[in-house]
């Protein structure tokens, strides 16, 4: 897949994006990437018809899932904590109108509230391509999952930084980009291989839950 649309407002030497060499200038490169990537995908690409892979149950499958989770842990635990501190002080009461008072200042202030909406959209995107992982044939053949390392948000994007274990590809994933485009419901799915260490690979979702 190929950029479509620019990324508004996108800080330059983001830390997912290794180079701007990957990115076309015009739109006739934009056509041109597009109709070599179809040509192909066409003609002899990584095959669709993917062996069925059962899913991995045991302990490091287990502790995979508790790594996914890690953000909503992270940011329920601050709250509960904070929650409770706060109770202690004073008063149940003044607690949940404490935590009702901040919540409605951050979504009344624009900044704050594109930052929530934009960390949310990018959880999301994360579960949703990973629930995606876990439904298709897009894990190993002991049934790993690709690793999120890290994501963030640029402009319109999500940019997911992926660890591919031993077995996965760039290739595979870009298999399953039409899959993943639907998933987020992103206008587009990009990936930028890195130059020198092939398990890592970002992939820019652009546009997803209408970002």
């Amino acid at each position: 897949m190929t950029r479509v649309t620019p990324r508004r407002g996108s800080r330059k030497g983001s830390f997912l994006l290794w180079s701007s060499a990957n990115i076309g200038t015009t739109k006739n490169d934009l056509r041109l990437r597009e109709a070599v990537r179809d040509v192909v995908r066409d003609g002899g690409g990584h095959p669709r018809d993917h062996p069925r892979i059962p899913q991995a149950r045991d302990l490091p499958a287990r502790l995979g899932a508790v790594f996914r989770w890690r953000t909503e842990a992270t940011v329920a635990g601050l709250l509960s904590t904070a929650t409770v501190q706060v109770a202690a002080w004073t008063n149940g009461l003044t607690a949940a109108m404490a935590v009702v008072g901040v919540a409605l200042a951050c979504m009344g202030t624009p900044y704050v509230r594109r930052e929530i909406v934009g960390q949310a959209v990018a959880v999301i995107v994360r579960h949703r391509f990973q629930g995606l992982a876990k439904r298709t044939s897009m894990r190993t053949e002991k049934g790993r999952l690709p690793l999120v390392l890290r994501m963030s948000v640029e402009g319109a994007s999500v940019l997911l930084l992926l660890g591919l274990r031993s077995g996965l590809s760039l290739e595979l994933l870009e298999d399953y980009a039409a899959e993943i485009r639907t998933a987020c419901l992103a206008q587009a799915v990009v990936f930028y291989r890195h130059p020198a260490n092939g398990g890592l690979v970002t992939m820019e979702v652009v546009q997803p839950w209408g970002l």
